[in-house]
């Protein structure tokens, strides 16, 4: 069942790291944990091309509960 998440950005879309710029905004979904034991890694999908702090909305894929 598709569910709706909050994400917190850490990297904002024109974030530079190790000479990469970001293309997207891209954070991680507090309290729901990937395959690496850290913070589920999501990338931010809109029509927007603005710096984001966080976004809230619908998860693209069905999550485990």
């Amino acid at each position: 069942m598709k569910k709706v998440i909050t994400v917190t950005v850490d990297r904002p879309i024109g974030y530079v790291h190790h000479g990469t710029t970001y293309p997207i905004n891209y954070g991680y979904v507090n309290g729901v944990m990937g395959g690496d034991s850290e913070e589920q890694d999501a990338y931010i999908l809109n029509d927007s091309a603005e710096p984001l702090e966080s976004f809230t909305g619908l998860s693209s894929q069905d999550m485990m509960t």
